[in-house]
């Protein structure tokens, strides 16, 4: 729809009935008409707009008269309303907040989120999904009787791989301190409570993060022809602890300066297991060899 006027562009109709000409709205007259046959589809429309101009950012603070935008990082999304002054009413005002306990235990549940998600230097969008999940779940009761932490790793996990961040379960246990097994218990919870599963991580995802947090750029084709070589999609070899031993192999034959300890800190992967990759990954290479000669 075109719009004649500069005012924004008002979406309930994009082609005249009569004609299946375009509408053209007019901010100035608030009315939508058709171009071809002048047909006026709505009139006396409102305008919406601010009704005063800025020039700097200090006049858009002290003349806008709206508040921040939604949220679900804020239990009410934001839309409440906040006494910052000392006394009954901002006493009253919290009290009427939570009116059950359970939005006091979803207030607490959202900021262990987003602490949870600061910790695995998550995006702002991924914390808002997390919000948004844990609401759902609250809606639908199925919190009861389970700890706030298990909640929150399993809602973390699948915003994870909803979003497509190489985020493992073990990562997220950690950090939480819950189990594995719990975390992918409630995981399942949020997939019955939204109806969405989404595939594990591949092999290909889990090297782009690993190799860009150890700046290992020009090494990820190799990591991939390594992990090729031991994990063949039959689920015996985990393909985060295979990619984490692939790249302790590359760093010790090409001696890049990167340890041990910052490889197991990056991928969540034990000293021993990493090792045990790297092991039999030596042993392919020595097959190989003998093959060749």
């Amino acid at each position: 729809m075109k719009n004649v006027s500069g005012g924004f562009y008002h979406k309930t109709m994009t082609r005249c009935e009569e004609c299946n000409g375009n509408l053209v709205y007019d901010s100035v007259r608030g009315e939508t008409y058709c171009e071809e046959c002048g047909l006026v589809v709505e009139e006396n429309i409102i305008d919406t707009r601010r009704e005063w101009r800025v020039f700097s950012t200090r006049d858009f603070n002290e003349r806008s008269r709206t508040g921040p935008a939604e949220t679900y990082m804020l239990h009410d999304k934001g839309l409440g309303s906040e006494i910052f002054l000392k006394g009954k009413l901002r006493t009253l005002n919290k009290r009427i907040k939570f009116v059950r306990g359970s939005d006091r235990s979803k207030v607490t549940a959202i900021n262990l989120a987003v602490k949870v998600c600061g910790d695995l230097h998550l995006p702002r969008y991924a914390v808002e999904d997390v919000c948004f999940y844990l609401n759902k779940v609250y809606n639908a009761g199925r919190t009861k009787g389970r700890p706030l932490e298990m909640v929150v790793a399993g809602t973390v996990y699948f915003v994870c791989r909803m979003r497509r961040i190489a985020k493992s379960a073990t990562e997220i246990a950690r950090v939480t301190g819950v189990k594995k097994k719990n975390v992918i218990k409630f995981y399942r919870v949020v997939v019955d409570v939204t109806g969405h599963n989404f595939k594990s991580f591949t092999v290909r995802e889990y090297v782009d993060r690993y190799c860009a947090e150890l700046r290992m750029f020009d090494k990820k084709d190799r990591v991939i022809e390594l992990v090729s070589g031991i994990d063949d999609g039959s689920g015996k070899v985990n393909s985060r602890v295979a990619v984490a031993g692939a790249i302790y192999k590359v760093v010790c034959d090409e001696h890049l300066p990167i340890q041990q300890s910052k490889i197991m800190e990056v991928t969540g992967v034990s000293g021993t297991s990493i090792r045990k990759i790297r092991k039999v990954l030596d042993e392919h290479d020595k097959q190989k060899r003998s093959r060749d000669d």
